[in-house]
């Protein structure tokens, strides 16, 4: 590559290569397009010498290259295209398409509030009013204190896998990573406490769900000691 830029002619008029009768001027890089006829002279005078032909200004390479941009398009653009002496500027355009609106990722149809989710936060309460019931009004049909809580316990449990199995089922559908309702073993407060964490971990929304989560043990804590007191 060195070798061919030490060769490489100065910057001047030389024979066009693509029409013999004129002259075409070299910038020392590659062709351009401003072409001259080549000088006569008249019967026994000396020739007249190329280098004695000014270079191109640079309106008239702008107005040459323009007629060849013409030219080459009536041809069809088959002839090579020389480069332009100010090119098309390079950065980023402003496109003319609307960008789609980003959709939340625990919005709409993608939520991760499910039907199932907002019944599983209820439990606490449930929880908290079922078992005085259990404890007073099963023993008074003659079955034992403890029978009627533990009656409440499997029941309220019963539910929660119920519910946790509606709910993965659905956040299955909306592309969400479900809890196992093998946590309905474990208390209500665990489960839920579960389900917020696995939320979390998945870049959900779980803030309202905390709030109700403790609305609703508080509440079941203070109805199960009203009702047990009476």
């Amino acid at each position: 590559m060195t070798d061919t830029l030490s060769t490489s002619p100065d910057a001047g008029w030389y024979d066009d290569p693509a029409a013999g009768g004129e002259l075409r001027w070299w910038d020392g890089a590659r062709w351009t397009a401003a072409t001259r006829e080549r000088p006569t002279a008249a019967d026994g005078a000396a020739r007249v010498p190329t280098e004695a032909i000014p270079a191109p200004s640079l309106a008239e390479l702008l107005r040459e290259d323009a007629e060849l941009d013409r030219r080459l398009h009536e041809l069809g653009d088959d002839l090579p295209r020389p480069p332009r002496r100010r090119p098309d500027p390079v950065g980023p355009r402003r496109s003319t398409w609307t960008a789609a609106p980003v959709e939340e990722p625990d919005a709409g149809d993608r939520s991760s509030r499910t039907p199932a989710a907002w019944a599983l936060v209820a439990l606490p309460l449930v929880l908290g009013l079922l078992l005085p019931l259990g404890w007073t009004v099963l023993r008074g049909v003659g079955f034992s204190a403890v029978f009627g809580v533990l009656l409440v316990l499997v029941l309220v449990h019963a539910l929660a896998a119920l519910l946790l199995g509606l709910d993965a089922r659905e956040l299955r559908r909306r592309d969400w990573e479900p809890l196992s309702p093998v946590w309905a073993l474990t208390s209500v407060v665990g489960l839920l406490a579960a389900r917020i964490a696995l939320v979390h971990r998945q870049g959900g929304e779980v803030r309202l769900g905390i709030i109700l989560s403790a609305a609703s043990t508080a509440l079941g804590i203070a109805a199960a000691a009203l009702l047990g007191s009476a």
